[in-house]
């Protein structure tokens, strides 16, 4: 580049043009980036799974928060971190709220 170069405005212009071209590749090899899914699109690829969940008689323990009050379960929350239930991953995917599938993969499970 500075072999190239009349001036050390020259240069410095040289060098910016390189720079540019450096980081225009980069960009294209790391592709477009994530992907945005939209609130519809994964409603569309989870609504039914989360319907045939939640008719499932088997998730019926599942279906609601738990009430560690109610239940009078008072470590409830120190042993589960993470509480989540089928009513409220339905909200969740109902509202938009999941950003991406695994995000709703990770309350499923």
């Amino acid at each position: 580049v500075y072999s190239r170069a009349q001036k050390r405005e020259d240069y410095y212009h040289l060098l910016a043009e390189k720079i540019y071209k450096l980081k225009k590749a980069q960009e294209q090899r790391k592709g477009p980036g994530p992907k945005i899914w939209p609130k519809d699109e994964l409603l569309h690829h989870f609504g039914p799974l989360h319907n045939q969940l939640v008719s499932n008689s088997e998730s019926a323990p599942f279906r609601e928060p738990v009430d560690p009050i109610k239940l009078q379960i008072r470590d409830y929350l120190t042993i589960i971190k993470h509480p989540m239930d089928l009513q409220t991953i339905g909200r969740k995917l109902q509202t938009g709220q999941y950003n991406n599938p695994w995000e709703y993969c990770d309350d499923v499970r």
